[in-house]
């Protein structure tokens, strides 16, 4: 029984370059269509955020934002929202996989099993680091933009405009609370997706005694479908309070440019973080949660189809647990 569970279906030999640029392109294509669409959404969250006592939720939100700004203020952000992810997308996922097939090299297939759970972890934060490091730059414009519709005209203008008033530490000024938001999300979601994809193929094992390669594609790709849904609501609450922060810091620090504050007189990151935590308190850290937790889960769940099914389409496996070849 256990030589059929560990059975591996024949894959296509490919080169290691190969082999993590299609993992790569999966993981940029998910990554940078999941967040797209969902745009609108993270323009509300943003927005509620922000401001303070101007929406009552979500729809308020929506209702109030186009009335006011028209539709096309739903979709701010857009263009370093694309690109951005598709950088963080490739590198994230990408680098996902080569920790964990080096972590099964190092440790041998059995050790990384019996250890999946660090070697998850440890994945995911190494490859995140990376990933957040790329989308920094990104994320900072995308703000400034849903904050202030008329910070850029563009892409490129808007890089240029925060050269200009910010210097090159503008591009990073919220890194650290971009990691502090980014790594408990991806750490979650990726340990959490990993970990309910090793139990449900478990579980379809001893029940039904087929293993991960006997199933259809379509059962498999349903199976990451709700192991995302699960993934991104976890990720969410993990990371929401960073995320408020993150929000914040980067609206403070563009009120301060408007405002004419010099370099001299602008409040650390430290210090701008203390000053948002005492004014908004504990819960004021968890606005917007509820409209996070929609935006996250669906799109978790688009991701983790999406980055499969590309998967399959380069002609390799969908997720499966480190150390194990069928499942």
């Amino acid at each position: 029984m256990a030589e059929k569970q560990n059975k591996q279906t024949p894959t296509v030999h490919m080169s290691a370059a190969s082999l993590y640029a299609r993992y790569g392109l999966a993981g940029g294509i998910c990554a940078s269509y999941a967040h797209t669409v969902l745009v609108p959404i993270d323009v509300v969250k943003t927005r509620l955020q922000v401001t303070s006592g101007e929406y009552s939720g979500m729809m308020d939100a929506i209702r109030k934002i186009s009335k006011k700004e028209g539709y096309s203020a739903l979709t701010l952000g857009l263009a370093p929202t694309t690109v951005g992810y598709i950088l963080q997308g490739a590198c994230k996922f990408g680098f996902f996989e080569f920790f964990k097939h080096t972590a099964v090299t190092q440790l041998g297939a059995e050790t990384a099993q019996r250890n999946s759970y660090g070697v998850y972890v440890a994945s995911s934060t190494l490859a995140e680091t990376i990933a957040s490091i790329v989308l920094c730059p990104f994320e900072a414009l995308r703000i400034r933009n849903v904050a202030r519709p008329d910070y850029a005209k563009n892409m490129f203008s808007g890089f240029s405009r925060m050269y200009a008033d910010e210097g090159f530490n503008g591009y990073y000024k919220g890194l650290g609370l971009l990691l502090a938001k980014q790594l408990p999300y991806t750490v979650t979601q990726l340990t959490v997706f990993s970990q309910l994809n090793d139990l449900a193929y478990d579980q379809l094992f001893q029940r039904t005694k087929k293993t991960k390669n006997e199933m259809s594609t379509v059962s498999q790709l349903s199976i990451s479908l709700c192991c995302g849904v699960v993934a991104g609501v976890a990720s969410a609450i993990a990371s929401h309070p960073a995320d408020t922060l993150l929000s914040r810091i980067n609206m403070e620090a563009k009120k301060q440019i408007y405002a004419g504050v010099g370099a001299k007189q602008k409040t650390s990151n430290w210090q701008a973080t203390k000053q948002i935590v005492g004014e908004l308190g504990f819960m004021g850290l968890w606005k917007g949660l509820g409209t996070r937790c929609f935006m996250v889960g669906t799109l978790s769940a688009g991701m983790f189809l999406i980055y499969d099914s590309v998967k399959v389409l380069c002609g390799l496996p969908t997720s499966s647990g480190v150390g194990k070849k069928s499942h």
